[in-house]
């Protein structure tokens, strides 16, 4: 008997002390792997949709991001450039807030697209096949890169300078008389469509690469 009560409030402090996965199936299942794709925050607002028309809306919104962001940077550089070979004034910086709020939003859009797409593509191959065994370390990894892309963000200052350039493009808009600064704008757009190029390209290549270790097995 007092062997049996020892026992109880054993397994009881594992209970209140080990927490419970939230994953359902074992590791090395592609049931488990696509549990963890599931967790990329843009599919909260589409779980209960078909696959087959989260692809569709998916690929409609890939099409348009991808103008949209292509117009926008192209309008930005084209500005410089005529800027750097004396053509002044030919595209206006002093209230270009709006531009560059648009141009920052459609970069997340663009970049969630992307993910999205070739998450989704995943899925169904991952449907189509038999449950295979999946290396543990790969199915880590995967749910490592899902990580990162729910917090693109993680440095202090990064946030810092994001939001201040927030702050700064807000004004610009409601402000009805010329921006001083607005010149200036020039120096972040530059700056954040490099950091945003090299941030989409480490990540596409660390969740394609991860894909593919599935997908031709």
């Amino acid at each position: 008997m007092f062997c049996k009560k020892r026992f109880v409030n054993l397994a009881y402090k594992l209970l209140i002390t080990v927490p419970f996965s939230p994953y359902t199936y074992p590791m090395t299942t592609t049931s488990y792997r696509i549990q963890l794709i599931n967790n990329f925050k843009p599919f909260v607002f589409s779980k209960k949709k078909p696959l087959n028309q989260k692809l569709s809306n998916c690929t409609i919104s890939l099409i348009i991001s991808s103008i949209s962001l292509v117009a926008l940077i192209g309008y930005g550089y084209l500005t410089i450039i005529l800027e750097l070979i004396g053509i002044q004034d030919f595209f206006g910086w002093n209230k270009s807030g709006l531009i560059m709020i648009v141009l920052i939003l459609n970069s997340i859009s663009f970049q969630n697209s992307v993910f999205q797409y070739l998450l989704l593509k995943h899925i169904r191959f991952l449907n189509q096949s038999s449950d295979q065994f999946i290396d543990r370390e790969v199915n880590e990894n995967l749910q490592k890169i899902i990580n990162e892309l729910n917090t693109p963000f993680t440095s202090k200052n990064v946030v810092i300078g994001f939001c201040v350039l927030l702050i700064s493009l807000l004004l610009n808009c409601i402000t009805s008389s010329t921006f001083e600064y607005g010149n200036y704008f020039k120096i972040p757009f530059v700056l954040y469509s490099i950091y945003f190029v090299k941030l989409f390209w480490n990540n596409y290549k660390n969740l394609l690469e991860n894909l593919i270790q599935v997908e031709i097995n």
